[in-house]
């Protein structure tokens, strides 16, 4: 149902009617209610057009018996409608980038960013839930570069000569993913930002990890020189 048309606009209104479709649905019914934006509304619409011609030319008898050779194309064309009606309704309304690994292994975001240490890991897949368009990788710190990759289906292979996208960009930076379709247009970047490993001769974790099995570990306050 369309999420902003008349009162579909206040969420409350859309809760209410949610609880009346399935308040008055019989129990052996399954119900999924999607609320669908401008977008995907428009995607549904032009998918739902042809799929209602092609059920006027649907016969009851056609689903107990096998259709004649006359028959055979409208039964096709429907179920060609049927498809395409159901695939417009599974492609996802909020559009979505992912970055995977070398095994195909999505790389976790926390707090809205891809981050970790150069060397542990790289980009070498990218995903999207839209159609086809063109990602656009840009470099913004500390120096820019930019990658304009075209995309004629949802997940696609970068890398080049066994190094995924970081390598190939020049490693540690700040960097943005994004995605066009014609559809969607531009949508909210994905952000990754790797650092240099750690020093091990500095980082805290590293020294108890690696020789606090050997005994006390004393740690120093460098100004007052006193154990803490």
């Amino acid at each position: 149902m369309p999420r902003y048309g008349g009162r579909f606009r206040e969420e409350g209104f859309r809760k209410f009617a949610e609880q009346l479709i399935r308040q008055e649905t019989p129990a052996h019914i399954g119900v999924e209610i999607q609320w669908l934006d401008t977008l995907c509304g428009q995607r549904f619409e032009a998918a739902f057009a042809p799929w209602l011609e092609a059920m006027k030319t649907i016969k009851p008898y056609w689903f107990a018996f096998e259709p004649s050779a006359n028959d055979q194309p409208l039964v096709q064309a429907w179920v060609d409608a049927h498809n395409t009606l159901v695939d417009s309704l599974l492609i996802p309304c909020q559009p979505e980038i992912r970055a995977l690994d070398q095994e195909g292994v999505r790389l976790p975001v926390v707090d809205g960013k891809i981050a970790f240490y150069l060397g542990d890991a790289d980009i070498f897949f990218l995903k999207t839930n839209q159609p086809v368009g063109q990602y656009t990788v840009r470099k913004t710190a500390p120096d820019t570069s930019e990658k304009l990759i075209a995309s004629d289906k949802q997940t696609i292979y970068i890398g080049e000569n066994g190094e995924g996208l970081i390598a190939q960009l020049g490693g540690v930076g700040e960097y943005q993913i994004s995605y066009e379709s014609d559809e969607q247009g531009v949508f909210a970047p994905l952000l990754v930002s790797v650092t240099p490993p750690p020093d091990p001769r500095t980082d805290l974790s590293t020294l108890l990890a690696n020789y606090a099995p050997y005994g006390r570990v004393e740690l120093f306050e460098f100004v007052n020189k006193q154990p803490v």
